[in-house]
């Protein structure tokens, strides 16, 4: 299913008289991606990766999204329990405090120790949630601009912090 809730269902619908389908468009791709299999390329992937599915996804099912997490070496998983195929609009709160951890680590992971247990900016753990405005993934995208700015900001001052180091050892 693609929503969990009847309710998630119509609020999405509400958002989308400016969809645009067709057909044509949606046939091309349809049998396009019939002719590709990524499986054998899931594990030469050497970046950072979180797999997300909801528990009542029919598109990429838990089982299928278990698969392709356990065919991407050091890849996550998240599972939104109340989604269907759009855990970004139903459990939007969820959704972006699960993608911002996942992308805080992968930062701080390629943080020097000495400088890893820095404090982040409020802005960073206090934002508000906002709801996703249009239902996909661009609105999701432009929800947290404070959140992208404050980390942006910290790393530049961490990069700062580590030039100086830097220049002190050598």
């Amino acid at each position: 299913m693609l929503f969990y809730t009847p309710e998630a269902k119509d609020a999405f619908m509400a958002r989308s008289t400016s969809f645009v389908y067709r057909q044509k468009v949606n046939k091309a791709v349809w049998n396009d991606l019939q002719r590709f299999d990524l499986n054998p390329e899931l594990p030469k992937f050497t970046f950072p990766t979180l797999v997300v599915t909801g528990r009542y996804d029919f598109n990429v099912a838990p089982s299928v999204a278990w698969a392709i997490h356990n065919a991407i070496p050091g890849s996550e998983l998240a599972i939104f329990e109340k989604s269907g195929h759009l855990p970004f609009c139903e459990e939007s709160d969820a959704f972006l405090k699960r993608v911002e951890a996942f992308l805080l680590e992968m930062i701080v992971r390629g943080l020097p120790t000495s400088i890893r247990s820095a404090n982040l900016p409020d802005a960073v753990t206090q934002a508000p949630p906002q709801e996703c405005p249009q239902g996909d993934a661009i609105g999701v995208a432009h929800a947290r601009r404070d959140l992208i700015d404050a980390l942006v900001a910290r790393l530049q001052q961490m990069h700062r912090a580590l030039h100086a180091q830097t220049l002190k050892i050598g």
